[in-house]
């Protein structure tokens, strides 16, 4: 490969990268997960399983259009936001309701809750809920994980496919 056409190709694959920008503080995602909480339900009363399916609602329903799935790098950066935001949002206090730390908290049902559909049907060549495949799992583990390193200021080199 030639030098123009390698510099072409870096730069279409910076253009490309453009979904996986994270946004801290991001009222909207704020906004949307609280929005996403059931009739009758507010911030103030939600448990945690309830703040985690709004959160599930809001990342595989961003950017979606007809009805039709994302494609996995369009889910990861989403699931990568959402967990962000959801982290702000629980150690702001918002969820009083639900815990604050550990693995019951938020973030930490919304994450179990995102690998259980994923891995809700192990046949490979079908989708589960919101478009995902058992394949996905790492992506989504990672994009979750990322979301959480984020919110920590921590960095990882998540091994993941390309």
């Amino acid at each position: 490969m030639n030098r123009t056409a390698a510099i072409f190709m870096l730069i279409i694959s910076l253009a490309c990268g453009s979904v996986d920008a994270q946004k801290a503080n991001d009222a909207n995602i704020h906004n949307d997960i609280l929005q996403a909480l059931p009739s009758g339900i507010s911030a103030a009363t939600a448990s945690a399983d309830v703040i985690a399916q709004a959160a599930i609602d809001v990342a595989f329903n961003m950017g979606r259009e007809s009805g039709a799935n994302l494609p996995q790098k369009q889910m990861e950066a989403n699931l990568t936001q959402v967990m962000l935001s959801l982290e702000e949002m629980t150690r702001a206090g918002r969820f009083p309701n639900a815990p604050r730390f550990g693995e019951k908290n938020p973030p930490g049902r919304f994450y179990t809750r995102v690998l259980n559909i994923a891995s809700s049907n192990l046949d490979v060549a079908s989708d589960t809920y919101y478009g995902t495949t058992v394949q996905y799992i790492i992506g989504l583990t990672a994009a979750l994980r990322e979301g959480q390193n984020l919110a920590n200021g921590a960095t990882s080199n998540a091994i993941t496919a390309k």
